[in-house]
């Protein structure tokens, strides 16, 4: 066991024989950060259950030196509720043998990170009292089977209040003199009013007016709801709301909004939209974000310019002090609980209660100036320095090594530094002085009654260390051990409560306060005392129970795999209405060729904007969407490979890597423009590995960690390209589903991966992987799978079907040439893909010049007639064309895509 900010344990176990050896740390078992169940069986007591986090693996190999055999692996576990007492107690008990418990360690892989701890913990604290849970009437109402309630926010509910809109308007008009407003009292009881507003938005902002409608009833309901499916635009209203309401703040509270999301990437996504449209004022909590500028918008950043009251700082450093001296003790206990020594707590505690003038030799070494906190803090950092220089036959007489002896207590942090302030120097000159003055007045006193224990030799000393163990009660320095941990938790909670007062006196400041779910749950204290009235949740219908609830009939009966907010807009008990909702049904991204398969499936509504109907078609493809159907199988991987716990289909790998090169080979399209997307890490490291000599990959750092830890990428591949060190344009965009969530793509080729004989589809049969797998492209979509597996999924099979109506499904590909349309290629296999190149456009000219290629937007036959332009184009040494388009995604305001009605 150690000590570090709380009790840790290592449980060792046989570990199987498919992950011994080095194979443990690849795998998805045991991961770090992961709770666990471990449940202890006592014939007298019966079963005990204690949830634990995992902080560190070591597989066999790593506890040979400790096992001397390859058969059992270990977990460090703390305790996922450091409060419970009567859990540290046990476990301690079993460490040492006094209890004999059998354990079980129960996991469920990537499943249940230690976040959800938080959340669940938090709703079991609101559920004792209603009165903590705002929207109770909406959330949950107090009559079974009554309907949801909604009513107009309360902060408008004042005469003349009024939102101001005038960050909206377009640019040509800002400058009007009449402001542009909405008055939520006059739109809720007149329709007339409100069909006149939404025009009026409609005419003066960019909104669209499916967004102009969702923003005034988003503005007229303390608990609005905004669905709208990919592409329609819920993160630009979501950024439209926040100017909007931050606006039309209380001049003299201000209080600031809160904006949550499900995931890290989410909340960068929608907090990168924000700051480009002006907020700039905003706080992100939490570490855990991938974009290096939001370093600046950290909550430490917004620290460094607060200014502490003296209250503050006596409160922070009598708090760091408490917390200081527990850790301290409790790794003291630890440690001699580990060795099977004793420690000085427990000789301590026994001298002072048997033989009070034997502890006055030890602690008399350790008398400092009582008036000087600095130095009571540095002695008490090497509390049992003497105990320990005694223990070990040191002599009171040999100063050099008694002095060297506390600061070899003190650790690293405490030795000399150039840079060390004046203030610490004089400190630890104090106190060693003060040691120096004690050992000599202990060592030149008489010796009395034969309580001077300094005068003992070495063996008489450990005799006498041997007694001293044999008078301490073996359980009751386990007892004190819990207690020890149980104090320093309630101290770690009281500096918890210090800081969360000076960060939310931070955060009263800020405009905006941004961060996830799980942060929310841990911050619930700090975020009391801001008194908020207005949050803004980004992707509500990504908000589920854990997905452990899918698996089971009795989570499904509840529908705990849908999101609060879809079981609210479409209840399943009779009689009860849906909650009140705003639809966005106009979408920007996909023709509406692609945007067909979300009309077949979730979207019936869904509607094409100007924008999305004048897309480009795929150069050198007859159709912008296909499904090249196969039966090739998928790989087998050998068990003890890394490759094991994921899938890939090679086959399904070159078609996918041909047909890019063959659209790449037209002119028409930078790598940039294309992106493959799998559901799998197995098949996307297949595409790295394949294509990592052909050009540059972009892959998400949350991908290319999943790689790294799954052992499908070597550390030395993991440095292919990200989004800053690299031009764009040659590079290729790699992604699994998961992480492509709000993101698009000019071409999008999917690659389902899974083809086999037993009917298995794997993650592809969740509708939202389908939902995102099919709705991020823009001008091409192409599916590469086993089409007869894939519409075995209900959602599959309406793909398919609608495709196979279409004709836009079969065992090959339809290349064309742009210049002669009638001229049709049947592309089966990869080879044909370069067999049957795509047509060049005939309006570019490859010049090469000192082994320089440069494109040349300019037809041939001007160049052969015009001298200056020829002269120009030897002049040119490259043209590059980066496109960057910036796609938006997205009181009690949220925003989802919509679900089928």
């Amino acid at each position: 066991m150690s000590f570090k900010g709380a009790i840790n344990f290592r449980v060792s176990f046989a570990c199987p024989k498919a992950l011994r050896g080095l194979r443990l740390g690849p795998s998805k078992h045991l991961e770090e950060g992961m709770l666990v169940a471990l449940v202890g069986f006592d014939e007298a007591d019966g079963l005990s259950t204690t949830f634990m986090v995992i902080e560190q693996r070591q597989t066999t190999f790593a506890m040979k030196p400790r096992t001397g055999n390859n058969l059992r692996a270990s977990v460090i576990l703390s305790f996922a509720d450091t409060s419970d007492i009567d859990a540290v107690r046990r476990l301690l008990y079993n460490s040492k043998g006094t209890r004999q418990e059998r354990f079980g360690l129960v996991e469920l892989p990537n499943v249940l990170y230690s976040g959800f701890y938080w959340t669940l913990k938090e709703l079991q604290n609101k559920s004792a009292s209603d009165k903590d849970l705002a929207f109770i009437t909406s959330i949950a109402p107090s009559t079974a089977g009554s309907s949801p309630e909604v009513s107009i926010p309360e902060y408008v509910i004042v005469d003349d209040f009024a939102f101001q809109l005038q960050s909206l308007r377009k640019k040509h008009i800002a400058a009007c003199t009449s402001p542009l407003t909405l008055r939520p009292r006059e739109l809720v009881s007149n329709n007339e009013a409100k069909m006149m507003a939404i025009d009026k938005l409609c005419q003066e902002t960019t909104l669209d007016r499916g967004q102009a409608t969702a923003l005034c009833e988003n503005l007229c309901r303390s608990f609005a709801f905004t669905q709208g499916p990919p592409g329609t635009g819920k993160t630009f209203l979501g950024v439209a709301l926040t100017k909007v309401l931050l606006e039309s703040r209380d001049p003299i509270s201000r209080r600031p909004i809160l904006i949550v999301c499900t995931t890290n990437h989410a909340l960068d996504s929608f907090l990168k939209d924000i700051h480009q449209a002006g907020v700039t004022k905003f706080v992100r909590l939490g570490g855990n974000s991938k974009e290096t500028w939001t370093k600046a918008f950290s909550l430490q950043a917004a620290a460094r310019g607060l200014k502490k009251t003296t209250l503050e700082r006596s409160r922070e450093s009598q708090a760091h002090r408490q917390v200081e001296g527990l850790t301290t003790e409790g790794t003291s206990w630890c440690e001699s609980l580990n060795a099977d020594l004793l420690s000085w707590p427990a000789v301590r505690e026994l001298l002072e209660s048997r033989h009070p003038a034997t502890l006055q030799c030890f602690v008399g070494l350790e008398k400092v100036d009582s008036s000087r906190t600095a130095d009571i803090r540095l002695a008490r950092k090497a509390g049992g320095f003497a105990f320990e220089f005694w223990a070990t036959g040191g002599d009171i007489n040999d100063l050099d090594r008694l002095l060297e002896k506390f600061s070899s207590m003190l650790g690293n942090q405490y030795e000399f530094q150039d840079d060390a302030g004046d203030g610490d120097l004089r400190t630890r000159c104090r106190v060693l002085d003060n040691i120096a003055l004690n050992a000599a007045n202990t060592a030149a006193s008489n010796p009395s009654s034969g309580n001077d224990v300094w005068t003992l030799t070495l063996k008489e000393r450990q005799h006498l260390l041997n007694r001293w163990k044999e008078e301490i009660d073996p359980q009751t320095i386990l007892d004190r051990t819990a207690e020890i941990h149980r104090r320093h938790q309630a101290a770690v909670s009281r500096r918890c409560k210090v800081y969360d007062d000076i960060d939310a006196r931070c955060l009263q400041n800020q405009d905006v306060i941004a961060m996830t779910m799980t942060a929310c749950a841990m911050k619930s204290s700090m975020l009391i005392q801001l008194d908020l009235q207005t949050v803004i949740c980004e992707e509500a219908g990504e908000v589920n129970e854990p997905a452990l609830s899918m698996e089971t009939n009795k989570g499904a009966s509840y529908r705990l795999d849908e999101s609060l907010m879809e079981r609210m807009m479409v209840p399943s008990t009779p009689g009860v209405r849906p909650i009140a909702s705003s639809c966005l049904d106009l979408q920007r991204r996909m023709h509406p060729d692609i945007a067909d398969l979300m009309r077949a499936t979730l979207y019936p509504f869904l509607q094409d904007h100007e924008i999305a109907r004048s897309r480009e078609p795929v150069a050198g493809m007859l159709d912008r969407v296909w499904w090249l159907n196969h039966e090739m199988p998928e790989d087998t991987s050998d068990p003890g490979s890394s490759m094991a716990k994921s899938f890939s289909n090679s086959y399904e790998v070159e078609m996918v890597v041909g047909l890019v090169e063959y659209l790449i080979n037209s002119n028409e399209y930078e790598y940039q423009d294309i992106t493959i997307l799998t559901p799998y890490n197995g098949q996307l490291a297949a595409f790295t590995h394949r294509l990592s000599g052909t050009c540059s990959l972009w892959l998400s750092e949350k991908d290319r960690e999943s790689l790294l830890l799954e052992g499908l990428l070597e550390p030395e591949e993991a440095s292919v390209g990200t989004k800053a060190d690299i031009n764009l344009t040659s590079m290729l965009r790699l992604a699994t589903i998961d992480n492509f969530q709000g993101e698009e793509s000019k071409v999008v080729i999917l690659s389902t991966v899974r083809s086999n004989f037993e009917s298995r589809v794997g993650f592809l049969k969740t509708p939202n992987r389908i939902n995102v797998g099919c709705s991020r492209a823009k001008n091409g979509f192409y599916i590469v799978g086993n089409a007869t597996l894939m519409s075995t999924v209900p959602m599959w099979h309406q793909i398919s079907k609608d495709l196979w109506v279409k004709r836009r499904i079969g065992p090959a590909f339809r290349a064309c040439c742009s210049r002669h349309p009638g001229k049709i290629y049947q592309i089966r296999s990869p080879e044909q893909c370069a067999a049957h190149p795509a047509e060049k456009n005939s309006n570019v000219v490859i010049i090469v010049l000192q082994s320089v290629i440069s494109a040349i937007a300019l037809p041939a036959s001007s160049l052969a007639r015009d001298p200056v332009a020829m002269v120009a184009a030897r002049n040119h040494a490259a043209v590059s064309a980066t496109h960057a388009s910036n796609h938006v995604t997205g009181r009690l305001i949220v925003l989802t895509k919509a679900r089928a009605p």
